[in-house]
């Protein structure tokens, strides 16, 4: 990315009273618990099942359950999102801490992505202050079914990354242009997150191999790579088939309404 100052956009701001605002941003610890241990329960709940299972079922009804548990945790990504927006709890303390359980579930270097995600609410689509998403966006049947089942290409790509942050080494226009190499101090979370992720899940593995538990890890540190076709569809909803480079939200993201299922995991 350029040196020079990112562009000055004005936003279209639909008309809207400043109470019902108020309202829409109002935030509350208990509605926020319900929502987030909400969803742990349901990830350690079909864990549990698919760890009884193996014990217990037959292998069919095991790799069923391996599946959805699958499909469940490829929404932390969502949760990460909303905890690092603040929007969850009323509680900033609530926000941080549940923020990293997520991120360290899902593989997710959530101080690289509150920084990126700042930016990119700001400059949404305008290139090149805002490299997080790029259009046009071109989602095929094949990447359907490359992400959305088992990918395994996908988990070296991610824990290669984690591995590079945890090494201190930033590349990529979008990544230099984030945390430069003149800004030390930038780098210091996202390179000591990455190395706390690498330990804990190395710690997951080294247990699991010592008591020959191998479906855990399978059910903990590799949960970001299988199971994730229903989040591939409704994460890539929001912005494929729109326009780029322009002030107007309402031409560039796309509401979409999901039943209330989806609702709860998706954190709408």
């Amino acid at each position: 990315m350029n040196e020079k100052a990112p562009k000055s956009i004005t936003w279209y701001r639909s008309p809207l009273d400043a109470r019902e605002m108020k309202t829409l941003h109002k935030k509350s610890d208990l509605l926020g618990g319900l929502q987030t241990l909400g969803f742990l329960g349901c990830y350690a709940l079909t864990l549990t099942l698919a760890l009884y299972a193996f014990f217990h079922w037959p292998w069919t009804v095991t790799a069923g359950l391996v599946f959805l548990h699958g499909m469940i945790a490829a929404f932390m990504i969502n949760a990460v999102h909303e905890l690092t927006h603040g929007t969850v709890f009323k509680t900033k303390a609530l926000n941080v801490c549940f923020a990293r359980v997520f991120a360290f579930l899902g593989w997710i270097n959530h101080e690289m992505f509150t920084v990126s995600h700042a930016r990119h609410h700001r400059y949404t689509l305008h290139q090149p202050d805002d490299l997080e998403v790029v259009l046009p966006l071109h989602v095929m049947v094949r990447h359907f079914f490359f992400d959305g089942f088992f990918t395994p290409l996908g988990a070296y790509r991610n824990i290669r990354n984690f591995v590079r942050i945890a090494l201190g080494k930033f590349k990529g226009e979008w990544e230099l242009a984030l945390f430069p190499s003149t800004a030390p101090e930038r780098r210091r979370a996202p390179i000591t997150w990455a190395r706390i992720v690498i330990a804990g899940h190395a710690v997951i593995l080294i247990v699991s191999i010592a008591f020959g538990w191998w479906l855990l890890p399978v059910l903990t540190s590799f949960t970001p790579f299988y199971g994730g076709w229903l989040f591939f569809l409704c994460n890539n909803t929001q912005h494929i088939g729109l326009q780029d480079d322009v002030p107007d939200f309402r031409l560039c993201c796309r509401t979409f309404t999901l039943n209330p299922f989806l609702q709860f995991f998706t954190g709408t």
